[in-house]
């Protein structure tokens, strides 16, 4: 999951559906985006980055 200002409330939903949940920043996913920014392209992004062994993820907020 792009750690985005939503991503925090997101994480924590998920997280209480017993998911794993790591979201990662954003400036982390951009250079996997090949074309137009939306949201097909964002998801392949995403896919590509998690993928690769020395990713950085964030933590979640609490509330």
């Amino acid at each position: 999951m792009e750690a985005c200002s939503g991503a925090h409330y997101w994480a924590r939903e998920l997280r209480e559906l017993g998911h794993d949940v790591e979201p990662m920043p954003p400036q982390y996913v951009k250079p996997y985006v090949e074309t137009n920014k939306n949201d097909y392209n964002d998801a392949e992004a995403i896919c590509e980055a998690v993928r690769r062994p020395n990713m950085g993820f964030v933590g979640i907020r609490e509330v």
